[in-house]
């Protein structure tokens, strides 16, 4: 029997949590490639990444990202070998990143420039090369002007939000979170809240069910809301797919 211990989180999940996985193989869910380096430095997990895109229009509904969680437990559950998988599901709750959206000001020249990045691709780091330094730059007047985008006043972190999302993880409400929908996110949590759809494809890879909250702080530094939930280790199958 294939054993797990499972446990969606944002970034930085406690070392401790995985100090005795040396031999064993990790799933990853993420798209911040320092995740491996956090876990583990010694490299000697294997580590299997699944991205998720929770950047660009058009992205996966949560209903989808739960369904594609479902389906790689199931592709686990098949192995014929017994190993340990750890499921992990990285990213922040809400806040509102130094990137371009379609609603940004278009006399806002720093997000013009990530709108070519982000539209047109990475060569266009090497044609910008202060890009990385400036988004920088922009992050820290953010966050000392309480601004989204320069200019406009508007509220980082949305505390609110945040925790209404982790009393529905903690309750497995698979059908409150599978309803949200594109404008809820970007409106409660932001555009950097669609990274909700990693814990989702966790949620769906537990069957959906209820999870305990670890922690919960508004890291204004950060301009993120962190959180921190976790699925105890399980000795067999979920016995289905979740139900929305």
């Amino acid at each position: 029997m294939i054993k797990r211990w499972c446990c969606p989180a944002s970034m930085n999940w406690p070392r401790s949590y995985c100090a005795d996985l040396s031999t064993q193989v990790l799933i990853l869910r993420a798209w911040e490639k320092s995740i491996t380096v956090t876990i583990r430095p010694q490299f000697d997990i294997r580590v299997i990444p699944i991205f998720t895109n929770v950047f660009s229009p058009p992205i996966p509904k949560m209903s989808r990202a739960c369904d594609m969680g479902a389906t790689v437990r199931k592709i686990v559950e098949a192995q014929p070998d017994d190993r340990r998988v750890v499921f992990i599901g990285t990213g922040g709750l809400s806040h509102w990143p130094p990137v371009w959206t379609e609603s940004a000001p278009k006399d806002d020249e720093f997000l013009q420039r990530m709108k070519r990045y982000q539209t047109e691709g990475k060569h266009l780091a090497l044609e910008d090369p202060r890009l990385y330094s400036d988004l920088a730059k922009y992050e820290i007047q953010m966050f000392s002007k309480m601004q989204w985008p320069l200019k406009y006043q508007h509220p980082l972190i949305n505390e609110e939000w945040d925790r209404e999302m982790l009393a529905a993880f903690e309750r497995g409400d698979v059908a409150k979170l599978c309803a949200c929908t594109f404008e809820d996110v970007e409106k409660g949590g932001g555009h950097g809240g669609h990274e909700l759809l990693n814990w989702m494809a966790v949620l769906g890879a537990m069957g959906g069910s209820p999870a305990d909250v670890i922690a919960y702080e508004p890291v204004i530094e950060w301009i993120t809301g962190m959180g921190y939930i976790a699925y105890p280790a399980e000795e067999k199958a979920a016995s289905s797919t979740p139900k929305a």
